[in-house]
């Protein structure tokens, strides 16, 4: 007895669908790693802003502790530029992943750490130029050629401390 020819074949996948198989497969990956180097990117990104905000922030907490005084002296400018770690700890220049510079804009003068200063650095924004405010801009720059600055501003006025 002969068995029947529905019952002798195998059932399986020809060649042709999984060539097709592999080839959507490979595509998805090569979709999926090119998402995941983005993702990383952005996320490089991320934590390269918070550092400069948490440097930034810092500095300008302290700027508005100190006494105006200080604050509108030469010395104060002569501090800069200050240098700190990932973690925005100050560390020495050899150490450092992040410059700190500062501008200094009061009663019609401008002091800066930068050297030459930047085109229009007198015009920093604000509009009223008085003897009792200040205003400070300051400029953080990852390692060297790492990208624009991120730069922070603010007014400090003179409430007689």
């Amino acid at each position: 007895m002969k068995p029947s020819s529905r019952h002798s074949r195998r059932r399986a996948f020809t060649l042709v669908e999984i060539v097709l198989a592999l080839g959507i497969s490979s595509f998805s990956m090569v979709v999926m790693l090119g998402l995941l180097q983005m993702g990383l990117t952005r996320f490089h990104d991320a934590i390269e802003d918070s550092a400069h905000a948490r440097i930034n922030r810092k500095l300008l907490d302290e700027a508005e502790m100190s006494d105006f005084s200080s604050l509108t002296s030469a010395r104060y400018i002569d501090s800069f530029p200050r240098y700190y770690s990932d973690e925005g700890l100050a560390v020495s220049p050899a150490e450092a992943r992040y410059v700190v510079h500062a501008i200094l804009r009061h009663n019609g003068i401008t002091r800066t750490s930068l050297d030459p200063a930047p085109p229009g650095i007198g015009a920093l924004p604000g509009g009223i130029d008085s003897a009792r405010l200040a205003h400070i801009l300051f400029r953080t720059r990852s390692e060297p050629g790492q990208g624009p600055p991120f730069s922070m501003m603010t007014v400090i006025a003179d409430n007689g401390r």
